[in-house]
């Protein structure tokens, strides 16, 4: 069984994943190709490798068009998802991880699915986070993602709402279950994309898996901080042949996930 080990000691955002990801041998081009399927306009990727603290990281960089949409609905998105041109296992991924961060805005706003509004989180790279690191997880044959603790910051940060607390109420949402670590920094350590995926496709486990180390890949968020910032993923494989929780090939999450042919 193929296994993916997300250190998130030092924080965890959309880019991240993406930057770990590719730095562990998924294929960029891959992972752009299907984000053009999504038919939202030119969202390009770039990449680069940036020194943090004494490793150096995979930055990826998403540019979106200016003129892109600042508000989208729930519904909107599951329909550009439904009739993008992904492989049905990264069109899952992508839908389930794209649920979990509904609920949880939806709680946040305390509104239904169908009334939710994404301002922040509904622009288009962070549907690029959403569906590149779902692409990246397919590409390099990811059976299951295991996850540690999450380092989360503290204090106060301005948002579209006005100030929040770190972490915010959706991220808070969505880690609730997660064991996570207070870091006395104002600054943002995780962002609902990033803990969105986390939630959605990874399962908590106490210690590190025991398994054989393939390759390693470490992601880089776009703020350079002391001892954070970077998100580091490790694949390898374990000697044991099913997944022994949440598993990547499952369908059903315990999210309420739109599967295709579900999609109103």
């Amino acid at each position: 069984m193929r296994i993916a080990w997300v250190d998130a000691s030092a924080g965890l955002t959309g880019d991240m994943w993406l930057g770990a990801l590719v730095g562990a041998g998924a294929s960029l081009e891959r992972i752009q190709d299907s984000i053009n399927t999504l038919g939202v306009g030119d969202v390009r990727l770039s990449y680069g490798r940036v020194r943090r603290d004494s490793d150096h990281a995979v930055a990826v960089r998403i540019r979106a068009p200016e003129e892109s949409p600042a508000v989208a609905r729930h519904s909107q998105v599951l329909n550009l998802l439904r009739f993008a041109a992904l492989d049905e296992r990264t069109r899952t991924l992508s839908i389930c991880a794209y649920s979990a961060l509904a609920e949880a805005e939806a709680a946040t706003q305390s509104t239904t699915l169908d009334e939710v509004v994404f301002n922040e989180f509904g622009m288009l790279d962070t549907l690029a986070d959403i569906v590149g690191t779902a692409v990246g997880l397919v590409d390099l044959g990811i059976d299951e993602v295991l996850t540690g603790p999450v380092t989360v910051g503290h204090g106060i940060v301005d948002s579209f709402r006005g100030p929040i607390a770190v972490p915010g109420p959706t991220v808070t949402r969505l880690l609730a279950g997660l064991p996570s670590i207070r870091r006395e920094t104002s600054t943002e350590l995780v962002t609902v994309a990033g803990a969105a995926l986390l939630a959605a496709l990874a399962r908590p486990v106490a210690e590190r898996p025991d398994m054989t180390d393939e390759r390693e890949g470490l992601g880089a968020g776009s703020t350079e901080l002391r001892d954070a910032g970077v998100l580091r993923i490790v694949v390898g494989t374990s000697a044991q042949e099913q997944p022994s929780g949440r598993a990547l090939d499952e369908r059903e999450k315990g999210w309420q996930v739109a599967t295709p042919n579900s999609l109103a």
